[in-house]
């Protein structure tokens, strides 16, 4: 969506998920194919909860992340009201995972998001069904 669209991918260089100068983030590189966000990750050691598995939180945030770039590709700032994940299977360190997102409903005030991780296979790993707010009249703080 233009200059909006720039402008929310410049103002979010310091977020946790997708943020280029963020040192301890994620750097999620979303790319927008067919209606959906999507990025790939590999997870590393520094990711993980048990060992050899990634962090559930982690898995959350790339959900999240996914879901708040379809907003951005619309040219909307926006922030997550609701989400449910329901984990499917462990993610594995060392494993490609393919995050992706997409919007299901929309309107004037709110959107609601399906976003899925899966392996190159496509093992399901988590999924989530998010609602996210629309923000009125301003940009917001910094993040996407």
């Amino acid at each position: 969506m233009g200059t909006h669209n720039e402008e929310s991918r410049r103002r979010s260089t310091k977020c946790f998920g997708c943020g280029a100068d963020n040192p301890a983030g994620l750097k999620l590189k979303f790319k927008w194919d067919g209606g959906k966000a999507v990025a790939e990750f590999t997870p590393q050691e520094a990711h993980q909860g048990w060992p050899g598995v990634v962090h559930g939180g982690l898995l959350a945030t790339m959900l999240d992340e996914a879901g708040g770039w379809c907003s951005m590709e619309k040219g909307l700032d926006m922030v997550t009201a609701k989400m449910e994940v329901l984990f499917r299977n462990p993610a594995e360190i060392g494993v490609p995972l393919i995050i992706t997102g997409a919007i299901l409903r929309e309107n004037t005030k709110r959107f609601e998001a399906y976003s899925c991780i899966t392996t190159r296979d496509g093992t399901v790993i988590a999924e989530s069904n998010s609602v996210y707010i629309i923000k009125q009249g301003g940009p917001t703080n910094g993040g996407k």
